[in-house]
C-alpha cells in the first residue's frame, strides 16, 4: 500500500488542479479532470472511460508531481499525454473497434501520447516507454523498436 502524503494547502491543491486542467485541455482531453492528493499505485495518473466522452475522467494523483520534479522521470505533461492516449484509443472510431490486452493498450497509449506531445523530450520518453513495454513481452529491442516505429506511422495516419 502506498504511503500517505504530507498535507498541502488548499491553494496548492487548486494550483495543481489548474495546471493539470491546462495541460489536459491543450492535449484535447474531454471530460472531468481531477486532482487527488492521495496515495496511488497507478503511476501518477489514470484515465477512466465514462458512458460517453463527457463522462470520461482524468485523475492525476500527488505522485505525478513528485515524478515531474525528478528530471530522470516522466514529466506531468507526458503522463497526461499518455492518459489522453488511452482516451483517444477508446474514442477514435477505428481504434475503438478493437479489443486490447492491457499491455497492448499501454503501448498504443504511449505511442499516441508521443504523437500528441508538445515537447520533444516527452515524445522521446513516451516512445521509449512503448519500446520498453514491448521488450518486456520478450521481444528483442531491435524488433520492438521496429514495431513501435511502424505503429507510430500507422497511428499518425489515423489521427
Amino acid at each position: 500500500m502506498p504511503k500517505s502524503r504530507p498535507a498541502i494547502s488548499s491553494e496548492e491543491s487548486r494550483q495543481r488542479l489548474r495546471r493539470i486542467q491546462q495541460i489536459a485541455k491543450r492535449l484535447g482531453f474531454v471530460g472531468t479532470v481531477e486532482y487527488r492528493h492521495e496515495p496511488t499505485t497507478s503511476g501518477g495518473a489514470q484515465f477512466r472511460k465514462g458512458i460517453d466522452t463527457l463522462h470520461d475522467q482524468l485523475i492525476v494523483f500527488a505522485e505525478s508531481f513528485d515524478r515531474d520534479a525528478d528530471p530522470n522521470d516522466f514529466s506531468l505533461e507526458a503522463m497526461i499525454a499518455h492518459e489522453r492516449g488511452h482516451q483517444i484509443l477508446f474514442r477514435h472510431p477505428m481504434l475503438a473497434r478493437q479489443e486490447y490486452e492491457l499491455e497492448t493498450e499501454e503501448v498504443v497509449a504511449s505511442v499516441i501520447g508521443a504523437i500528441i506531445s508538445e515537447s520533444a523530450d516527452d515524445r522521446r520518453d513516451l516512445y521509449n516507454k512503448a519500446v520498453f513495454d514491448v521488450v518486456a513481452k520478450g521481444i528483442s529491442e531491435k524488433r520492438a523498436s521496429e514495431f513501435v516505429r511502424t505503429l507510430r506511422v500507422i497511428l499518425r495516419r489515423l489521427l
